[in-house]
């Protein structure tokens, strides 16, 4: 399987897998309550650190990964933009939106708009979520892994992307999210870690080979295929990156779900925070690291004996965040799923059975997450760019209806599913455009004009419609009775003692 590196090598990298394996039996054992606070946001108990290294390593993993690698000229202005964006985006997060979900008491972002938006409205909002991680983001985490597992590490890309699901599936069904959140502290760690070797090696003087085994380069985890070859005027690009922004750090569930575990707003605010700061210290590390490294026979012993140790960490946190955002998205996935649709169809189901469902709507994901991986073989290296030009032309209307209906009592619950609607029905024109432009027909006259658009001024766009059709309607019909915020109840409480505070126990 990691054919490419030696044996020491590998028996680090399977320790690794089995630890993070084993994070889910513990933790299912420790938690015995079976509940479904305690299994979908881990006994609403979640401190300031683990809910801040969770949330770094997730928003890293799925951020610099799938990022949009045509936004910027040059790839380390993207790290440095992108980084600097995220890290205000998270602030944001924690100051003016933390209160507001943890208020309300959800489990999942669709369920704050419940008490404002009609039913057919929230649960489309969760459907296409739930459409968006299974049919795009989790196959292009997979996609995406594979190809640097393959061509960077030089690892048989089938057997080891199949492995690493199967592992993260299985502490993911088994622990919930304590298991994910857990795991996740440990991942951050590794990735920092990881981090601060390959700059201290980069600036170590010339090597006598690359720190990977492959063509990958010394940033294989940040580069990514370019989503458009067109070019915007920046404003429109600006705007694109905020709808997208928007989308994915304030009404994304993969996102949020951590924020609606915090024990409370102050460890939420905390806890952003300290995701900031340690994506400006990404940042700062990466910024250090050259884009290619330097052949050469001679180095000192230091820098042999760094370059050794490198070698060795930074396949386990290149693994780190691609189990890091995989269990993200089973666990999140699941809860809409679980929380919203099945909940709402069975009104009086106890917690013992939503936490089945929730295990087997995880262990679902994860089958097909492993079909997933048997097709990598069959599929192009263009598959990536028109799956990330999916999410970038269908989010934007999410987050249109979601900050709209979250801070405008005006909005009628009808019109933001039409609104919805309009917006979707735009990216999808995209979309389809593109797919017969790039089959060579080009006779009608706005295949061409919108197919070449940019996809973030796409995203703007899509954006924009969206947000003026729910005003626009919302005027024209009778403003609602009275605007309300759910409360389906207290949740539990109690979880594992690193989850409720820093690394301490909750004061009572």
């Amino acid at each position: 399987m990691f054919h490419n590196l030696p044996t020491y090598s590998n028996l680090v990298i399977l320790a690794y897998l089995t630890a993070m394996g084993a994070i889910g039996v513990l933790v299912s054992r420790w938690n015995r309550e079976n509940s479904t606070t305690e299994y979908f946001l881990a006994g609403s108990n979640v401190g300031w650190f683990a809910l801040g290294t969770s949330l770094f390593v997730t928003t890293l993993s799925a951020g610099w990964f799938l990022s949009l690698a045509d936004v910027l000229p040059s790839r380390s202005d993207q790290v440095l933009w992108g980084g600097m964006l995220g890290a205000l985006f998270v602030l944001v997060l924690g100051v003016f939106f933390a209160p507001r979900f943890l208020r309300s008491t959800v489990f999942t972002v669709p369920q704050l708009l419940s008490g404002r938006l009609d039913r057919t409205t929230w649960l489309s909002l969760s459907g296409l979520s739930i459409f968006l991680n299974v049919a795009v983001r989790i196959p292009l985490v997979i996609f995406w892994g594979s190809w640097v597992l393959g061509h960077a590490l030089g690892w048989d890309m089938t057997t080891s992307a199949l492995l690493i699901v199967v592992v993260t599936g299985l502490y993911t069904i088994a622990g919930g999210l304590s298991a994910v959140i857990y795991a996740q502290v440990i991942q951050a760690g590794i990735v920092v870690l990881g981090s601060l070797l390959l700059m201290l090696s980069s600036l170590g003087g010339p090597r006598s080979g690359s720190l990977l085994s492959g063509e990958g380069g010394s940033l294989f985890f940040l580069s990514s295929p370019a989503a458009s070859g067109s070019t915007a005027p920046w404003p429109g690009l600006l705007l694109g990156i905020l709808a997208v922004g928007t989308w994915y750090w304030f009404s994304d569930q993969y996102v949020v779900h951590r924020v609606l575990a915090a024990k409370n707003k102050k460890h939420a605010l905390r806890g952003t925070i300290l995701a900031a700061w340690l994506i400006l210290l990404q940042i700062a590390v990466l910024g250090l690291i050259p884009l290619s490294t330097t052949e050469s026979q001679s180095q000192s012993v230091f820098g042999t004996a760094l370059d050794a140790v490198t070698k060795r960490i930074i396949p386990i946190a290149f693994l780190s965040l691609l189990m890091s955002s995989l269990s993200a998205f089973f666990h999140s996935t699941a809860t809409l799923f679980t929380m919203d649709f099945y909940r709402s169809t069975h009104p009086g189901v106890d917690d013992s059975t939503l936490v089945l469902v929730g295990r087997l709507a995880i262990t679902g994901i994860v089958v097909f997450a492993i079909l997933i991986v048997s097709s990598i073989a069959i599929v192009g290296s263009d598959t990536t760019v028109h799956l990330r030009c999916v999410l970038t032309s269908l989010t934007p209307p999410i987050a249109a209806v979601f900050l709209l209906s979250l801070t405008w009592r005006r909005v009628v619950g009808k019109c933001a599913l039409w609104a919805l609607i309009a917006g979707e029905l735009f990216g999808l024109t995209h979309l389809v455009a593109g797919a017969v432009l790039e089959k060579g027909d080009d006779t009608l006259p706005f295949v061409g004009a919108i197919a070449g658009a940019h996809d973030l001024f796409i995203a703007a766009s899509a954006f924009a419609i969206s947000a003026f059709v729910l005003v626009t309607l919302s005027f024209l019909r009778e403003a609602p009775a009275m605007a309300k915020e759910p409360t389906p109840g207290e949740r539990g409480s109690g979880t594992v003692d690193v989850l409720r505070s820093g690394f301490g126990a909750r004061k009572v």
